[in-house]
């Protein structure tokens, strides 16, 4: 018989050969036959395998078996312990897993029972020691990797990486070329890690006798080519680009609405109906239903028939939420943030009329506004920094100085991490009242363009050159050169543009208009340092948006 002529039978309890039983048995479920003419079925026994005939291959039973991939199975224990199998039902190897991939191209994914990935071989051998948060099969040499910031890259069969580039989501290799997501759609790559065109879509798929078809962000189905050139249009688009301007054009009306919403209390008041939360913020019904209604439409209440109740989203901006991003609605909704705005057509043309150029010093004489703003800026630093000083890359050091670091999060992770350090957090008056420091840290105002009143072997500089210009930024780093002891390594925290992506330049516009400032390359930040007097070493990604970028004061 010619296992490639089987089927499974409908009820799933057996196969089909030529439309009719292959063997008498029947089971209580049965999976396809794979070479060499081997399936995993499951009875009242267990799971085991059968040949064409029906035959059990073994003795043993397991709680799962699956097809056979180079002569290895995949299958789980009765305790939950994954392993592969040979032909007679026997390990090939002693380790166990908690699950286990097929076998393609010579090595077999594993997750490990800490959670973590790795490729082993048929004898249980690992391909290297790197663990991952993910891989998958290799196919044509590569593997999809991904690492603990959630982002992808390709690997090869020695473990590798084929190329610096890591996305969002990312496919296997057919043909040379994989799908890939950044954080402007999917688009197609190849083996170097390069898009083959600058277009994005909401969705690919792989290339078939060179096209490929794939889905615009205006709902569009198109077919491409290499070039991502459009050769055929299979639907028109269901949102045209006039609605998609127009929505970009009202935008803020998203913003307003969720501040008006936090300084009103609506998020205290669910779950309830209009009439309650009328009630309870001070409002007409009338408005109340306006409000509720247009949360409803934004996503952060869902309506349970006149009942409104917060989603996950809502629930961010209740004020007791242990992350709630109420105070940075106000803060982003200020006049400190919107009015630069509305004048960058202004700043761009050079009128500076009312622009600080230092605006902490100016944030410093609005002491309410510094207050929400501080409480903002807590929360992000504890959703972003909390694990953050895991990967802090600084071994061997005494003392490390978190310059400009707000309440001091980032050094309380890294001492928390690294428990035999000292830390100085330095930052204005306002930012400090929001610390809470460890008995091995102490807090000292200071002025970042002012003499600096500690040295230490290790200094941060967490998320603070992107608020300057390039001239206050190389001030900055000089003043750090001076504070740092011979041999002492600089650790700047910041998120790296890619010359070749887009990703960040909102975010960096951002930072011209409110700070004067500017999100930087590696390359960039490169210059700075060795116009400061610094020797450049290495990045290292922090599991976050943030890279690590380090340098050394030379003896």
């Amino acid at each position: 018989m010619n296992w490639t002529l089987t089927q499974v039978a409908k009820e799933g309890t057996h196969h089909l050969l030529e439309e009719q039983p292959a063997y008498e048995g029947r089971f209580d479920h049965v999976l396809p036959f794979h070479s060499p003419g081997l399936a995993p079925v499951k009875d009242s026994t267990g799971a085991y395998h059968i040949n064409l005939k029906g035959e059990q291959l073994y003795e043993a039973r397991y709680l799962k078996t699956f097809g056979f991939y180079e002569g290895c199975s995949s299958v789980q224990t009765l305790d939950g312990e994954a392993f592969h199998i040979d032909f007679q039902g026997e390990p090939l190897y002693s380790q166990r897993f908690d699950w286990c991939g097929n076998f393609q191209q010579g090595w077999a994914s594993v997750r490990r029972f800490d959670g973590q990935y790795q490729h082993i071989s048929s004898q249980g051998q690992f391909l290297t020691d790197q663990t991952w948060s993910y891989v998958g099969d290799f196919r044509e040499g590569a593997v999809v990797a991904q690492r603990a910031d959630g982002r992808h890259s390709h690997l090869n069969l020695k473990g590798k990486l084929l190329n610096d580039h890591w996305y969002l989501n990312l496919g296997v290799f057919h043909k040379g070329i994989a799908t890939a997501e950044d954080e402007q759609g999917w688009h197609h790559i190849d083996k170097q890690g390069r898009p083959l065109y600058d277009r994005r879509f909401k969705a690919v798929e792989d290339f078939y006798n060179e096209q490929a078809r794939v889905e615009q962000f205006d709902g569009a189905l198109l077919v491409i080519d290499f070039q991502g050139t459009s050769l055929q249009v299979l639907r028109e688009p269901t949102r045209s680009p006039f609605e998609s301007v127009s929505a970009d054009l009202v935008s803020y009306w998203r913003s307003f609405t969720l501040k008006a919403a936090v300084e009103l209390g609506v998020f205290e008041a669910f779950p309830g109906t209009a009439s309650s939360v009328s009630l309870a913020c001070g409002i007409s019904l009338d408005k109340a239903e306006a409000m509720t209604q247009a949360l409803w439409e934004l996503g952060y209440v869902k309506r349970e028939h006149q009942t409104y109740r917060v989603t996950e989203k809502g629930a961010l901006l209740h004020q007791d939420h242990q992350y709630s991003l109420s105070k940075a609605a106000l803060t982003f909704g200020h006049q400190a943030h919107v009015q630069p705005w509305q004048n960058l057509s202004h700043l761009c043309r050079g009128d500076l009329a009312g622009y600080s150029d230092d605006r902490f010093k100016a944030l410093e004489q609005d002491v309410a506004h510094a207050e929400i703003y501080h409480q903002a800026m807590l929360t992000y630093a504890k959703h972003d920094y909390e694990d953050v000083g895991v990967s802090f890359p600084g071994q061997g050091h005494k003392k490390v100085i978190d310059v400009a670091g707000g309440s001091g999060e980032l050094l309380k992770s890294i001492l928390k991490g690294h428990p035999h350090l000292q830390g100085v957090l330095l930052d204005r008056p306002s930012a400090l009242r929001q610390a809470r420091l460890p008995e091995s840290a102490s807090a000292i105002p200071f002025d970042l363009f002012e003499p600096w009143p500690v040295k230490g072997d290790a200094i941060l500089l967490a998320r603070v050159l992107h608020d300057w210009s390039d001239a206050q930024g190389e001030l900055i780093l000089k003043k750090a050169f001076n504070a740092l002891e011979p041999g002492g390594r600089l650790y700047l925290l910041e998120m790296l543009l890619d010359e070749d992506s887009p990703n960040g330049r909102l975010l960096n516009l951002h930072m011209v208009a409110v700070n004067g400032g500017q999100e930087r390359t590696k390359q960039e930040f490169v210059t700075m340092l060795e116009k400061a007097g610094f020797g450049f070493e290495t990045v290292q990604h922090t599991g976050q948006i943030s890279t690590w970028i380090i340098a050394k004061k030379e003896k």
